[in-house]
């Protein structure tokens, strides 16, 4: 598989965006990755403060 397997269930939206936007994957791999990557790391910053405030449950 050429691409990671936490965007398995997006793929068809992946190759539709990357369609509409006129890219192919070889070219955006780093745009991929970093929207990812940052997705990944607001929400851990999000349920990690959620925790602070809220407390563990």
């Amino acid at each position: 598989m050429g691409y990671p397997f936490s965007i398995d269930h997006l793929n068809g939206a992946v190759v539709t965006l990357l369609a509409i936007a006129g890219v192919g994957h070889k070219g955006s791999y780093r745009d991929i990755a970093v929207v990812m990557l940052g997705g990944t790391l607001i929400a851990l910053v999000a349920i990690i403060s959620t925790g602070q405030f809220f407390g563990s449950f």
